[in-house]
């Protein structure tokens, strides 16, 4: 009872804070439109579409900042050897809120972020074969929604010269939700999220920069319909972001950035009703390279050329019985122009199209290799207040 009474509290408040909001405020409305397209190489294929239109909003006034994402997005997928799937919703609304304490000699600030549930979380067997892909590598929007969440983050910064350092900390606690709407008692809790994250900052000179970061993450247990059911292992990334800019006729930037995640070993349910640790990692490592290529064209007009890697590692568990992992190695390349146009102080314009590749290896769901090919269209449109 208490949760659901915080629920609302927040939701409340958010309401009033876009009532309150001063009109000396900066405000920036975003949105646009993505299209996103998939085969296989099966026989029969699978094909996919989604078509996805996002609606943000960020604001700033003194020390007050906050931003709201929401979406609606359809999606269809085409089972060559099955029944076609389709869902169709907003998806879950996304509000963070900050507040700088204080700016100096130190940086201090508060932050709150939440999942509000306005997505579709109680799915039929037929809408959840429309959420494929994982991480964003099919589709934009693969998971449509789920509890209400609610974290709180404290953030330090400190800038020496060319160099500025940021520590942030957070717990975030996760809601309960049903997940289906065709299966009894399977009510879905997932596990809190303790969270710590490091920024180091290098401006070297006009023309280099370098970006440093480290997150880490621990899980409490994941609950089903009330009992334990798994807990995920700690988590930590590190990444890498070196910007170059550079005079090829027209001034250029060159962003080259890098992430690596590693995983500890999860714990899972066993015969006897208990958590144990699995005897060989599920988990996979995973590594993310992105080149980023901008030309100015005109004070007006920016140029783009990009172009990313995805990969995920197969999982050391093995299925004695099928002989395959749990979990099979994933690679995905992907690459293609953009553009970004202000054609005033007010409007922000920009387009991007991506073909990409997804090669995925066979494991104890998919029982032969498979190769996606598809591509990602997006258009956007910015207007600042």
């Amino acid at each position: 009872m208490q949760y659901h009474t915080l629920r609302w509290l927040i939701i409340l408040n958010i309401l009033l804070l876009f009532i309150a909001f001063p009109a000396s405020a900066e405000i920036m409305l975003s949105t646009g439109a993505r299209y996103d397209m998939f085969s296989d190489d099966h026989s029969p294929k699978t094909v996919g579409y989604e078509l996805t239109v996002p609606i943000g909003l960020l604001g700033q006034w003194e020390r007050f900042a906050f931003s709201i994402d929401t979406a609606l997005s359809g999606a269809n997928v085409l089972y060559g050897a099955g029944e076609d799937a389709e869902l169709t919703s907003l998806t879950d609304t996304y509000f963070t809120a900050t507040y700088a304490l204080l700016t100096a000699p130190i940086g201090i600030s508060l932050g709150i972020d939440t999942d509000l549930p306005t997505g579709a979380e109680r799915l039929n067997a037929n809408e959840r074969a429309a959420e494929v892909g994982e991480n964003h590598d099919l589709f934009e929007v693969d998971d449509f929604g789920e509890g209400f969440d609610f974290g709180v983050n404290l953030g330090l910064a400190k800038a020496f010269g060319a160099v500025s350092l940021s520590l942030n900390g957070g717990y975030r606690f996760n809601g309960e939700y049903d997940p289906t709407s065709d299966i009894e008692d399977d009510d879905y809790d997932p596990g809190d999220q303790t969270r710590i994250a490091a920024l180091l900052k290098w401006q070297a000179s006009t023309q280099f920069s370098l970006d440093a970061s480290m997150a880490y993450a621990h899980f409490t247990e994941d609950k089903r319909d009330g009992s334990a059911s798994f807990q995920e292992g700690d988590r930590l990334s590190l990444g890498e972001t070196f910007k170059l800019n550079t005079q090829i006729g027209k001034p250029m930037s060159i962003v080259f950035a890098l992430q690596q995640t590693f995983q500890a070993k999860n714990k899972a349910l066993s015969a006897d009703g208990m958590l144990y640790t699995e005897p060989e990692n599920v988990n996979g490592s995973e590594f993310f390279g992105t080149l980023d290529l901008l030309y100015s064209y005109s004070s007006r007009c920016t140029l783009r050329m990009i172009g990313d890697i995805r990969y995920y590692g197969e999982s050391d568990l093995q299925n004695d019985e099928a002989g395959l992992p749990y979990d099979g190695q994933r690679i995905r390349y992907g690459f293609g122009p953009g553009v970004i146009y202000q054609p005033n102080a007010h409007i922000g314009l920009n387009g991007l199209f991506k073909y990409f590749i997804l090669d995925q290896s066979k494991d104890i769901q998919l029982p032969q290799d498979a190769t996606f090919h598809g591509a990602n269209v997006s258009i956007g449109m910015t207007y600042t207040f």
